[in-house]
């Protein structure tokens, strides 16, 4: 099976898991957040296991941005609306119910200085989305150690690469992020991960089941080669100044790691990393 470098990740000690073991929880460089003044999330969808374990962990405070879960309101009147008029009365209640419990957990969140913005990531302005330059400057994060976790569900293309996102990497000292589409868009991973590597070093893959796999196939040789890929993967990345040489482990790692890797779906296996 042949490696794929580019998506290699350097092994090292110290990695711990923040959310739940399964759809949510990512893998980040312990001794990274404990020089973090604010984790910074966008994509949230109802899941905040990662963010409130980051809070309870490191007693820091978080920012998480999402602008598909709510139109300026808590109860979308117009969805709820066609749940009466369809007369689809249970349907309407258990949103109703969904909506109400969701509006406590935030203001709960909120308690804890975990603050919820309805405003996405862009590389210019646009509507409901705007740039990281812009929320960092709005909420003085120039001056902090940030974490940064994006999985805009396919929306980081475009974004990654972008001169005016690179430039506002200076206090990021880790990067989290899900690439989607990735048998379509191997070559763009690529050249994400190139430019990233100048102040990055790659520490953990893995791939998400609720996505598909398939093959980059070897054409000129027997097959033996030929590597499966996740066609969505989760990476974390840590910056090289912050990454402490002692906690490099020059030894072959397979993945997923057990105990620390989870199936996202857990109705299904998780996917084995192969190219590494």
């Amino acid at each position: 099976m042949s490696k794929i470098k580019f998506l290699s990740p350097v092994h090292v000690k110290n990695k711990i898991r923040l959310g739940r073991n399964y759809d949510g929880g990512y893998v980040v460089y312990e001794k990274a957040i404990h020089h973090t003044d604010r984790l910074l999330t966008y994509g949230v969808g109802w899941e905040t296991s990662f963010e409130e374990d980051f809070n309870s962990r490191t007693g820091k405070p978080v920012l998480m941005f999402d602008p598909t879960m709510f139109n300026g309101e808590y109860v979308n009147m117009r969805h709820f609306a066609k749940l009466m008029i369809s007369f689809r009365f249970r349907k309407a209640k258990r949103y109703l119910s969904t909506a109400k419990k969701w509006k406590k957990k935030l203001t709960e969140l909120n308690e804890r200085n975990i603050v919820f913005v309805d405003e996405g990531i862009a590389p210019e302005k646009n509507g409901k989305y705007n740039s990281l330059e812009h929320h960092m400057e709005q909420y003085g994060l120039f001056d902090e150690n940030v974490l940064l976790k994006i999985d805009i569900e396919g929306g980081e293309y475009g974004l990654l690469d972008h001169p005016k996102f690179l430039a506002c990497l200076g206090r990021v000292n880790q990067l989290i992020f899900e690439f989607h589409d990735l048998k379509n868009r191997l070559r763009e991973v690529e050249s994400i991960l190139r430019l990233l590597e100048r102040e990055y070093t790659l520490i953990h893959v893995h791939g998400n089941n609720y996505g598909d796999t398939f093959y980059a196939y070897e054409f000129s040789g027997s097959g033996t080669n030929d590597v499966l890929i996740p066609d969505v993967l989760e990476l974390t990345l840590v910056r090289k100044s912050v990454l402490q040489e002692s906690d490099i482990v020059h030894e072959e790692e397979s993945y997923p790691i057990p105990q620390l890797d989870f199936p996202n779906n857990p109705q299904k296996k998780d996917i084995p990393i192969l190219f590494v």
